[in-house]
């Protein structure tokens, strides 16, 4: 079991220590504001087990096998997505 089992979570989010001391406290929303893709950060705050390596080989969103990387400008590494959440992470242009 992850250390916060709420399943509507990301997976790196789950497994964050920061993320499992709120939910101890009952919080169910995270406070760090660490920011992910979707605010053109790679979780810079992120604390817990998750290697930098782990991450780029592994979907943040779910935490099966990533089939693709991602990476922001100006954020350090990659981190990893799988197919069926590559929406999540980086939604598709619809004007492209």
């Amino acid at each position: 079991m992850l250390p916060v089992p709420d399943p509507t979570l990301l997976f790196i989010c789950r497994m964050c220590e920061q993320m499992a001391e709120q939910w101890d406290r009952g919080q169910t929303d995270c406070h760090q504001k660490c920011g992910g893709p979707k605010n053109g950060r790679l979780f810079p705050l992120y604390r817990g087990p998750l290697t930098p390596g782990y991450a780029e080989s592994h979907c943040v969103v779910c935490g099966v096998d990533a089939t693709k990387k991602m990476g922001i400008t100006g954020e350090r590494g990659e981190i990893g997505i799988c197919d069926a959440h590559i929406s999540v992470i980086a939604p598709e242009d619809k004007d492209a």
